[in-house]
């Protein structure tokens, strides 16, 4: 399934890089909030709508951090393998 190949690669791009640090984070943005993969995690209690459109998905649950550069490499990492499976995504992220 895509999720969890996408999860397992955001795991691998996280651990890679974390001994990086820049306090922030990064989402996971789903272009199209009725995609059949934006309604799989709406309907696992995964996310929500994205303030600039599409379904937000944080990936913050998993590697505990407050580090901007390593959510958002793994976020990379999952929206890559997203694509491969056809899911358009991208990545946004933020410092606190």
């Amino acid at each position: 399934m895509a999720y969890d190949a996408a999860t397992s690669a955001a795991i691998r791009a996280h651990r890679a890089c974390k001994d990086q640090a820049d306090c922030g984070g990064a989402w996971v943005v789903i272009n199209d909030c009725q995609s059949a993969f934006a309604r799989f995690l709406k309907q696992s209690g995964m996310g929500d709508r994205h303030s600039e459109g599409g379904w937000r998905l944080s990936l913050c649950q998993g590697p505990r951090t407050q580090s901007r550069i390593i959510y958002e490499e793994a976020c990379r990492a999952f929206v890559e393998v997203l694509e491969q499976h056809g899911i358009k995504a991208w990545v946004f992220n933020y410092i606190n």
